[in-house]
């Protein structure tokens, strides 16, 4: 299914960022012995930081859905030859249909997941230890590249035809909406966006 996974791995030199910007390679790398296995979520319920829908989280995540929204697979293109698993000068990854995981290694060796598919997007997701202070700051650290090089993958969007595999928010939408029914109910979620890592 993953082609791009078989090609040669290699490293290639990004271009050049507006100053203060990080690279990808700077914000986390790929994880040899991986972050054990688990369960891992995009969000989980901690003191101080207990409802989905006021957490310091959603607006990150937010705000990375809406950076990466157009040029998800140039976004995903980038974060795969971060980690060497595609070829240097690979431009674009279509998103697959089932999700792919890669296990990784923030700045800090904090090690989390990342995980793409075409009906939920580019996410991250964390063990339930992480505290809200990391989970953010890695949240962060992405939306910052993604608005630092947004411009530039729009212009090579804008430069191939469309591959006609657009990424649906529909998912992201609904489990917003599900949350604050949740806790409308009196029943706040405990956990968003879930996977069960087994390494």
């Amino acid at each position: 299914m993953f082609e791009w996974l078989r090609k040669s791995r290699r490293t290639a030199e990004p271009p050049a960022l507006p100053v203060g910007s990080e690279r990808l390679s700077e914000l986390f790398r790929i994880s040899a012995e991986g972050p054990g296995p688990g369960h891992y979520g995009m969000w989980f319920s901690s003191p101080g930081d207990e409802a989905f829908s006021a957490s310091s989280t959603l607006a990150c995540i937010d705000r990375i859905y809406e950076a990466v929204s157009g040029v998800e697979e140039f976004a995903l293109a980038e974060i795969l030859r971060c980690l060497g698993a595609i070829d240097g000068d690979a431009k674009r990854v279509p998103l697959p249909e089932e999700s792919a995981v890669f296990p990784v290694v923030g700045k800090q060796g904090e090690r989390f997941l990342v995980s793409a598919s075409k009906e939920k997007g580019i996410r991250f997701h964390f063990p339930r230890a992480t505290t809200a202070a990391i989970r953010t700051a890695v949240l962060n650290a992405f939306g910052n590249h993604l608005e630092a090089r947004r411009v530039e993958l729009q212009e090579s969007a804008s430069r191939l035809q469309p591959s006609g595999s657009d990424i649906d928010t529909e998912w992201w939408s609904s489990m917003k909406q599900v949350a604050r029914g949740l806790e409308e109910k009196g029943e706040p979620l405990r956990s968003m966006g879930t996977i069960v890592y087994d390494s």
